[in-house]
């Protein structure tokens, strides 16, 4: 279940009180844990699909988000998803820290998964789903109608 943004505040209300930006890899963190080189940014991420060809795949989420924990805990964090690291960079973008790229993207609840192309243009919003199978379904389809 996504976490709706769309509280009195309102997604872009609760995204001006956010704090720094970050510009580096993931190496720790908030990003989830596993075999995955995750990156904070989507230029980061971007940059990388584009010198290796893959898609790009995006995890919107924040930091107080249980709904983004069980995510990470059932699907994020899985080896199956690390295998897809072949075909996709991984990006994960707290929109705390990164409120113009939730912006951009029309984010509205979270967790909220995309698919990019390497010049950033969405090709599929994944669903919401704590179905490891159904992700990497989707991620595949993805792949077929590149």
């Amino acid at each position: 279940m996504r976490t709706n943004l769309l509280a009195p505040a309102g997604l872009l209300g609760l995204l001006a009180l956010a704090g720094c930006q970050v510009t580096s890899q993931v190496s720790s963190g908030d990003a989830p844990s596993g075999d995955i080189a995750w990156h904070e940014t989507l230029d980061s991420g971007l940059e990388a699909a584009k010198a290796q060809n893959k898609l790009v795949f995006v995890d919107f989420s924040a930091e107080w988000c249980p709904g983004c924990k069980e995510l990470t805990r059932a699907v994020l964090s899985k080896p199956e998803l690390a295998a897809m690291q072949s075909d996709y960079v991984f990006v994960h973008i707290d929109i705390d820290k990164e409120r113009d790229t939730a912006r951009r993207f029309g984010v509205r609840g979270i967790p909220d998964m995309r698919i990019l192309d390497a010049e950033g243009e969405e090709i599929h919003d994944v669903s919401t789903t704590w179905d490891l199978d159904e992700v990497l379904g989707e991620m595949n389809q993805a792949l077929k109608n590149r």
